[in-house]
């Protein structure tokens, strides 16, 4: 089955629904040391969490279809993140979260904004959402700046994954 946003491609990267020979390269990306404790505590970055986030995200394809991406650089066909869309729960209403996770080895290459513009044109224009969230942990500067750089506006301080988190919104333009 096709889905309108299953593929999308920026300038430098490709993003697909993700697939279960995904998981080598999750596990890579989100279980790399270098990510700081502040920002994805080490209790979350296990093989095993790894792959229950590969499974939601192929579940929530399955279910909504739309969902995060699996990110490719398109010069070196490697895997580089996962970006893209997900149901939520916040403030006692559903949201759609537009989130990112990128390779430590692509930081600082822009790669979660390209994708995550893609992921807003998806969410404004072909699945005709109002607005989208984003939330982030206080310090991490990197994700904030994405944020403002997509035009989101800081919304409120909240709690995820039994952490601080601010909460970012960027509502349709209409």
């Amino acid at each position: 089955m096709s889905f309108p946003v299953a593929e999308v491609t920026s300038a430098r990267l490709r993003g697909r629904r993700p697939e279960s020979g995904d998981l080598e390269d999750y596990v890579r990306i989100f279980t790399d040391p270098r990510v700081d404790e502040d920002l994805w505590p080490a209790d979350l970055r296990t093989s095993d969490k790894v792959a229950a986030i590969l499974k939601g995200s192929i579940e929530h394809w399955e279910r909504w279809a739309f969902g995060p991406w699996t990110v490719i650089e398109r010069a070196s066909d490697r895997i580089v993140g996962r970006v893209g869309l997900a149901h939520t729960t916040k403030f006692g209403h559903p949201e759609v979260e537009l989130e990112w996770f990128i390779d430590p080895d692509a930081w600082g290459r822009g790669y979660a904004t390209e994708m995550a513009e893609e992921a807003v044109r998806a969410a404004f224009t072909t699945l005709g959402l109002d607005s989208l969230i984003s939330y982030t942990v206080h310090d991490n500067a990197a994700s904030r700046a994405v944020m403002e750089k997509l035009g989101m506006t800081y919304e409120a301080d909240v709690e995820n994954a039994g952490l601080p988190h601010v909460l970012y919104r960027l509502s349709r333009v209409t």
